[in-house]
């Protein structure tokens, strides 16, 4: 990393690229890593790297120190594509070390560098602070977060909630609910067979293991599931059924902290069952053939979940 004053980014950005005419740069979008967590520059140095090798961007990554004065410190580099020995296509990096916690400084530094007509992604690494105001998510076009770890997920996504209504142009993703797509994509192959979908109506009661603190990643797929099957719900983990009668929700926490971050759902009611975990017999692959009057175990093996 070569580090320049604030002053003179622009003027280093175009002197990199023209002093190796084997480099060419590109940049589809720009996405800002951002972080709260000191001596986090080198960590998110490190993804951003990993991305560019798949998506050419513009980045920024920016690690917010809180205390002192204001003041920010930058640094640039580029990450290339290596062929035939040589450097080809590249992204550049823009990197920030900023002092005082000040909104104010990160909006005008983010900004001030944004690659012109082209989205921004924004990675919001840690939990939502005060520097998440109105005048930076408004310029924002996808916001990604991870909810893993917030010690009040629901007040943070009611701040989120907000955003999304006062932007209009914002996405919002949670790579929390990324977790839980393995067990998405089965339990939605399992009900395309006719005999599941006819046994869903009938089913009243839904089991989730899921790893140490990935709760979060666990009542999304709850919630995924509850509105899928048409359970409104009434709290304490209790839902009402639209064909009629109640039904229960239960969220367990695994102990073994290498398990996935959803180890496990089962699902039944009306003589049937459905049990999806990573730890059944690959014969055990193929869709059920549900009986309404015994119960029959589906079991899902998800060996390429993260």
């Amino acid at each position: 990393m070569l580090e320049v004053p604030i002053s003179a980014i622009s003027r280093e950005l175009k002197r990199l690229w023209e002093g190796d005419a084997s480099r060419t740069r590109a940049s589809l979008i720009n996405f800002a890593v951002y972080s709260e967590a000191e001596e986090s520059l080198a960590e998110n140095t490190a993804l951003v790297e990993a991305i560019a090798r798949e998506h050419a961007c513009r980045a920024l990554v920016i690690e917010a120190r809180q205390g002192g004065d204001p003041s920010a410190r930058a640094w640039l580099t580029a990450h290339c594509h290596l062929e035939g020995g040589k450097k080809t296509i590249c992204s550049e990096q823009l990197s920030f070390v900023l002092h005082g916690g000040s909104g104010s400084l990160l909006r005008n530094l983010v900004f001030a560098h944004l690659d012109s007509d082209l989205p921004l992604v924004f990675w919001w690494r840690g939990e939502l602070s005060a520097a998440f105001e109105e005048r930076l998510y408004r310029r924002i076009d996808r916001l990604v977060v991870d909810s893993f770890g917030w010690p009040d997920p629901g007040s943070a996504f009611g701040r989120i909630a907000e955003a999304l209504a006062s932007s209009k142009r914002m996405v919002f993703h949670d790579l929390a609910w990324t977790r839980a797509m393995p067990m998405r994509l089965a339990l939605a192959k399992l009900f395309e067979d006719p005999a599941a979908t006819a046994a869903a109506p009938a089913l009243d009661r839904l089991a989730i293991t899921h790893a140490p603190g990935h709760r979060t990643s666990a009542l999304m797929l709850a919630a995924w599931i509850a509105r899928s099957l048409r359970w409104e719900p009434q709290g304490g983990g209790r839902f009402l059924r639209q064909e009629g009668g109640g039904a229960e929700l239960s969220v367990t926490e695994s102990a073994d902290p290498s398990c996935h971050p959803v180890e496990a759902v089962a699902l039944s009611g009306g003589g049937c069952e459905f049990a999806l975990g990573k730890r059944a017999e690959a014969r055990d692959l193929s869709p059920p053939k549900v009986a309404a009057a015994a119960p029959v175990p589906s079991i899902w093996h998800p060996a390429s979940a993260a």
